[in-house]
């Protein structure tokens, strides 16, 4: 139970450390720069 209270990061090599919600941000950012390419490319 102890375990579960403490908050979860991820790491982002060694000089960078994310948050749940931060990484939540930095994927709907890459897929948002996805789609963008991609229409670029079909249109």
């Amino acid at each position: 139970m102890w375990h579960a209270q403490k908050p979860f990061f991820f790491r982002g090599g060694w000089f960078y450390t994310l948050n749940v919600a931060t990484f939540v941000d930095l994927i709907r950012l890459s897929f948002s720069y996805y789609t963008v390419l991609r229409s670029m490319r079909e249109g």
